[in-house]
C-alpha cells in the first residue's frame, strides 16, 4: 500500500494519468472513498491523497497553494461579515410586506464589550502586517545587484519605513478615540508625537461621522408660514425629515445643501448658523436664492 501510495503521489507532479490510475488502485484496495474496513480507518490517506490532488507536486504548487489559501481567507471574511450582520442586526425577510426587516439585537454594554476585545486585536494585526511590509521590502533591497544600488535601496527603504511607522503610530491616537482603554494604554511617546503633528492634520478619526448625532433623539428645525398670523402650516423640505408618513428618499450622488446644513443648525443656538437667519428674512421678503 506504501508503494502504490508513492506512485500517486510521485505521479501527481509529471503525468495527470498517474493521478487517477493511483486513484483506482486506491479505490480497489479500499482507501477511497472514506470508510472503515476491518476496524481500521482510511481517512488520513483518503485526505492526503486529496490534497496531493488538489496541490499537484510541480513548478507551481506553492502558488496553487496560495492561491487557495487566499480564496478561502476572503472566503472566510464575507460569510463571517454576513452571518454577523444578519445575526446581531435582526435582518429577516417579511413575505407579506414584501420587504427586509432589520432590528438591533444587542447593546450598548454588549458594544462596548466588543469594542474592548476588537480594538486591540486590529491594533496588533496592523503591526503585524506593517512589520511584514517592512520585512519584505527590505529584503527586496537587500537583493538588488550592485553595492551602490544595494545601498541606495537600502537607505530608501529605511527612510520609507521610518515614515510608515511613524505615521501608523501617530493614527492609533484618533483610532482609540472610540475606546478608552486601549486609547489609555497608549504610550506617552506616541501621544506626544501626535501632538506635535496634530496642527498638519495627517491622521484623523476613522469614518465620515465618529461620533454620530441624534442617538437619544435627534433636533429638527421646523420651519412654518402663515397669511393671517393664525393659522400657521409647516414649509415641507424635499429632503429633511418631516413628514413621519413618508419614506426618506434616495438623493444619491445630489446633495441637497439646504437640507443638509438644517441637520447642523438644530444642534446648536441659532447664533452657530448666521445663514438660517438669512434664510428666514429672504422667505419673509418671498425672494429666491441668488
Amino acid at each position: 500500500r506504501v508503494v502504490y501510495l508513492w506512485l500517486v503521489c510521485s505521479g501527481t507532479g509529471t503525468c495527470g494519468w498517474c493521478v487517477w490510475v493511483g486513484y483506482l488502485w486506491l479505490v480497489c484496495l479500499g482507501w477511497v472513498p472514506v470508510m472503515c474496513v476491518q476496524g481500521e480507518s482510511n481517512w488520513p490517506v483518503t485526505f492526503a491523497f486529496l490534497l496531493f490532488l488538489l496541490f499537484p507536486i510541480g513548478p507551481g504548487w506553492s502558488r496553487t497553494l496560495q492561491a487557495w489559501i487566499i480564496g478561502l481567507t476572503e472566503l472566510a471574511v464575507f460569510v463571517t461579515l454576513v452571518y454577523g450582520t444578519i445575526h446581531y442586526f435582526g435582518l429577516r425577510v417579511n413575505w407579506e410586506k414584501r420587504m427586509i426587516e432589520t432590528k438591533t439585537v444587542f447593546t450598548f454594554h454588549e458594544f462596548t464589550r466588543w469594542l474592548k476585545i476588537v480594538t486591540p486585536l486590529t491594533m496588533w494585526i496592523g503591526v503585524l502586517s506593517l512589520s511584514w511590509e517592512i520585512f519584505t521590502s527590505l529584503l527586496s533591497s537587500l537583493m538588488v545587484k550592485g553595492f551602490i544600488a544595494k545601498l541606495w535601496a537600502t537607505s530608501q527603504w529605511a527612510l520609507f519605513a521610518v515614515a510608515a511607522a511613524a505615521m501608523f503610530a501617530v493614527s492609533l491616537v484618533p483610532y482609540t478615540f472610540i475606546e478608552y482603554e486601549a486609547s489609555s494604554n497608549l504610550r506617552p511617546e506616541i501621544r506626544r508625537l501626535y501632538d506635535m503633528v496634530d496642527r498638519y492634520q495627517l491622521v484623523n478619526s476613522y469614518g465620515l461621522f465618529r461620533r454620530m448625532t441624534g442617538v437619544g433623539g435627534r433636533p429638527e428645525v421646523v420651519v412654518e408660514g402663515s397669511y393671517d398670523s393664525q393659522r400657521w402650516t409647516e414649509i415641507e423640505f424635499m429632503y429633511k425629515p418631516g413628514n413621519l408618513s413618508l419614506a426618506p428618499p434616495l438623493v444619491a450622488p445630489h446633495q441637497p445643501r439646504l437640507d443638509w446644513q438644517m441637520w447642523f443648525a438644530a444642534l446648536g443656538d441659532h447664533t452657530h448658523s448666521p445663514w438660517f437667519t438669512s434664510f428666514i428674512h429672504r422667505l419673509l421678503q418671498g425672494k429666491k436664492s441668488g
